[in-house]
């Protein structure tokens, strides 16, 4: 009833945004078309991701990393729940790096599913910590309720040679496609746990994702790129 009670509110405020602004940069197709934005004045712009040196990928067996808030939107609890369909047979460790009001609750889940040995809870993480928790990582996992935008967990593991699985929402089908990566039904622990299982039992296939991820990553997010069409931008937008 508020959302209806509001929407001539919105739509009025949305028209003012609409008429004042001469050109709208989006980071994914999936904003410019969920927003509705005017074909005349939107354009494409992804984001700068700057290159990074270079580990090799670790083949033992299955190493996750997540990175991000811990509350509820973020679906963490979708993933511990995948983790624990799995056949015991699986080997996998997790690393959950963040913070938030899901936290306490998430490690009773660890414990409650028994997989104490198996999930490592690291807290929030300076930038040299986050480059070796992503160096430790084969699989970088993002199981959002909400549709993201353009994550940067995506594409700073995409950069470093790792594939991501994640909810197959907003912006994140653009980032990972068939070669470059996975995307599960979202809030779907079943799904996520068959896929993550697939992946398990096929190593291999982390190494030739994440080296097109890396491929992919360098050539449309290299920053020089970015600020070059940035300024080109501005250009046309005072010509």
């Amino acid at each position: 009833m508020a959302n209806l009670a509001n929407r001539p509110r919105h739509s009025e405020a949305r028209n003012i945004v609409l008429d004042s602004v001469d050109m709208f940069l989006c980071p994914t197709k999936a904003i410019m078309n969920g927003l509705d934005l005017p074909v005349s004045k939107s354009l494409l712009h992804h984001l700068p991701i700057q290159s990074d040196t270079q580990a090799e990928l670790p083949s033992d067996k299955l190493r996750m990393f997540f990175a991000g808030t811990l509350f509820r939107s973020k679906g963490v609890d979708v993933l511990l729940e995948a983790l624990s369909m799995l056949e015991p047979s699986i080997e996998f460790e997790l690393e959950i790096a963040g913070s938030g009001d899901q936290s306490g609750a998430l490690q009773q889940q660890v414990a409650d599913y028994g997989l104490s040995a198996k999930v490592r809870f690291l807290g929030q993480l300076s930038a040299a910590e986050m480059k070796s928790a992503y160096h430790r990582a084969n699989l970088q996992v993002l199981p959002s309720r909400v549709p993201e935008n353009s994550p940067l967990t995506v594409l700073e593991a995409g950069i470093r040679g790792r594939a991501s699985i994640a909810s197959h929402a907003g912006g994140v089908p653009e980032l990972i496609s068939g070669s470059r990566g996975w995307t599960f039904i979202s809030e779907s622990s079943p799904d996520l746990a068959n896929k993550i299982s697939e992946i398990a039992n096929d190593l291999g296939i982390l190494a030739v994702k994440g080296e097109n991820m890396q491929k992919w990553v360098t050539a449309e997010f290299d920053p020089a790129r970015h600020w070059t069409q940035l300024q080109a931008n501005y250009k046309q937008l005072i010509s």
